[in-house]
């Protein structure tokens, strides 16, 4: 994983028109171990995981990530409240990362960062705070072509109701 730590970024974070917000789910407590651990029997094996009925428990769509082969790993986050991560990645594929909240050693879902396709190599992803806010800020690649890529910074602020992408 890379990080740009030491990096100045300073920017004007406004909600975005349609940006999406989710926040912790009202049943079924997890964690991130729990979360990963449902792929332990099946990667060995080379099986597709059936992802549906969680996702329909956190309450979120499940998308590409209903049927999900392996790639998965927590990431520690340096995010104030005991909120951790879960990536789902694969080469050229789709990115997500699952948020879960510890609270008083009970872990439950707190929320989604989608960032569909990511061509050659999973996103960075830094922690920014200030002040009493904090935001999880992703380099990924934002389109290609023959020979040309791009690359997209996107910003989600995470709060104490969840998680919502600001700034892309």
């Amino acid at each position: 994983m890379r990080s740009f730590a030491g990096a100045l970024i300073i920017a004007v974070l406004l909600p975005l028109s349609g940006a999406s917000q989710v926040g912790p789910a009202t049943s079924g407590a997890s964690s991130p171990e729990a979360f990963a651990g449902l792929f332990d029997e099946n990667c060995p094996a080379g099986k597709d995981t059936d992802l549906t009925t969680v996702w329909q428990r956190f309450g979120v769509d499940g998308g590409l990530f209903n049927q999900w082969l392996c790639g998965v790993g927590i990431m520690p986050l340096d995010l104030d409240g005991g909120i951790t991560g879960v990536e789902m990645y694969t080469d050229n594929g789709p990115y997500r990362l699952v948020l879960f909240k510890a609270k008083d050693g009970v872990g439950s879902f707190f929320g989604l960062v989608d960032l569909g396709f990511q061509k050659y190599h999973e996103p960075g992803v830094e922690v920014i705070k200030a002040a009493s806010r904090q935001w999880l800020v992703f380099d990924g690649m934002g389109s290609s072509g023959t020979g040309v890529s791009s690359r997209q910074m996107t910003w989600f602020e995470v709060r104490e109701t969840g998680v919502q992408r600001v700034l892309d």
